[in-house]
């Protein structure tokens, strides 16, 4: 049996440079750069330091088109959360509620018994009231709320493939100095791949993360666009299921390999269940 080839993701939260020089002392093939809570400006900086310290542009791996909808609390940078506490979230910045969320498609979405969660599903919530501009929600799970941490529906997709103009001119500044790959967030059919190798031609490799059902309903026509594909355990069993993700994965790479892709699998899934 093949020993699989090891992935990392570099962060903002916890990051430091001689974190970043410990990393590449060990036998590492790509280098992710996670960009849900960070500029492309510090994206750039990291990109810099990796290529500084010896790594090829090529093993370099950019995660764009992060479009989750972010809580901001209210002049905290967390909260403490247990088991059964009651979390308000607003549409508009209020002082009555624990924070806010401008996101429209969240509340239209909302129902009451839906289960809300945070992050990756480190922490679960009930809905127990909507009004016009604020949900409650009683928490079914002990965790930390962080400011701008991300928030979705179980069973629902909030978020959908898109990268506007704005990131598409930073991108392709970081391309020309760096010829890294690039990890599209939320790709849902094959002309989201067929696109962006449009839009990023100086793009080493352009790497579909497959985190949605749409993604797994239209998967047979990805990869054939594609050279590798991301397998985001996270969010994909938040959306078909948490219980459903083994079996789906397994179909997932058996067809990936049939179609001569590669493919990378995020495990932080694994690391969650510790606590969720």
């Amino acid at each position: 049996m093949k020993t699989p080839e090891v992935w990392i993701t570099v962060g903002q939260r916890g990051f430091n440079d001689e974190n970043l020089k410990r990393l590449c002392n060990y036998e590492i093939a790509a280098y992710r750069i996670n960009t849900g809570r960070s500029s492309l400006n510090w994206a750039y900086q990291t990109i810099r330091k990796l290529v500084s310290m010896g790594i090829a542009p090529k093993n370099i791996y950019l995660d764009i088109g992060n479009k989750k909808p972010r809580i901001t609390l209210q002049n905290k940078d967390s909260i403490e959360i247990k088991i059964e506490d009651i979390i308000s979230i607003s549409h508009e910045v209020t002082k009555k509620a624990d924070g806010w969320l401008s996101n429209c498609i969240f509340f239209e979405e909302l129902s009451l018994d839906d289960t809300v969660y945070f992050g990756d599903g480190e922490i679960e919530c009930s809905v127990v009231e909507i009004t016009q501009q604020t949900v409650k929600l009683k928490s079914l799970s002990n965790g930390t709320l962080t400011n701008n941490v991300a928030i979705g529906i179980v069973g629902k997709e909030l978020v959908h493939f898109h990268i506007d103009s704005k990131e598409i001119d930073e991108i392709n500044k970081i391309l020309l100095d760096f010829p890294i790959c690039l990890i599209l967030s939320f790709v849902e059919k094959s002309d989201d791949i067929i696109c962006s190798k449009e839009l990023f031609p100086k793009a080493h490799n352009i790497v579909p993360k497959i985190e949605t059902w749409s993604a797994v309903e239209n998967f047979d026509s990805i990869v054939d666009v594609a050279k590798t594909i991301f397998i985001g355990r996270g969010d994909l069993g938040l959306s078909a299921g948490l219980e459903k993700i083994g079996i789906i994965q397994k179909q997932l790479v058996l067809k990936a390999h049939e179609a001569g892709c590669y493919v990378a699998l995020g495990t932080g899934t694994l690391d969650s269940l510790k606590w969720s």
